[in-house]
């Protein structure tokens, strides 16, 4: 072998190189064979999910979606069924002394998450620290796929796609210019105090995604990407 320094012809088992007394950083075998085993993808409950080395697993596909290029169905953030029309008047959740039901802050897992309802299992919502740290610590690159706006977003040789769309409000769509995704989270309104609003992932392009509580309006719809415990 050669030496990873000088270049030079050394012996296979050497440890340090015998010209310039560097070492040659030789690999547990059977450390690098043990972590070479464990899967970066598996299936939960009939859904495929990826390794992204954060701490969830991401599904590669939306919540209805029949593959990681479509864009599957539309919720109201807190209802887990989808319907044809988003609206204040068709949300399921509004409390009959007006505004809306208390339902808890963080409603991933419960039976207000359409991932945990529609897919079983330790599947769920994304919470809002586990979109942030997707959003830190993937590399998100705006790539079109059969025709389809979206984004790659990768890490340690991994990868998740996520088509664009936007809110629906109503029966139509408010454009397919941007990612708009729900988050298990709820907001409060900073101008009212009121519970209008959920946070919600924004994105579009390579080089803008954040968390967005402004345009995320409860009874609007949007799409769901469900995580699964990295214990699972």
């Amino acid at each position: 072998m050669y030496c990873k320094h000088c270049g030079k012809l050394i012996d296979e088992d050497s440890v340090f190189c015998r010209f310039c007394g560097k070492p040659q950083e030789i690999i547990n075998q059977t450390e690098d064979l043990f972590v070479s085993a464990i899967p970066t993808t598996g299936m939960a409950n009939g859904h495929e999910w990826v390794d992204l080395g954060l701490s969830v697993k991401w599904a590669t596909c939306n919540i209805g979606a029949k593959d990681p290029t479509d864009k599957g169905k539309f919720f109201a953030w807190g209802e887990t069924e989808a319907k044809n029309f988003y609206s204040e008047d068709t949300y399921k959740l509004k409390s009959f002394w007006g505004g809306y039901k208390k339902i808890g802050n963080n409603i991933a897992g419960t039976k207000y998450d359409a991932a945990a309802v529609q897919w079983g299992g330790l599947w769920r919502m994304p919470t809002k620290e586990e979109m942030q740290e997707h959003i830190d610590s993937c590399s998100w690159e705006w790539t079109p796929i059969n025709g389809v706006k979206g984004s790659i977003i990768s890490r340690n040789g991994n990868h998740i796609f996520l088509p664009y769309t936007q809110s629906m409000s109503g029966r139509g769509l408010l454009g397919n210019t941007s990612g708009s995704y729900w988050i298990g989270t709820l907001a409060e309104d900073n101008f009212t105090g009121c519970m209008s609003y959920a946070w919600g992932l924004l994105f579009f392009g390579s080089d803008f995604q954040k968390l967005d509580n402004l345009s995320a309006y409860r009874t609007s719809g949007r799409l769901i990407r469900p995580v699964l415990d990295d214990k699972y």
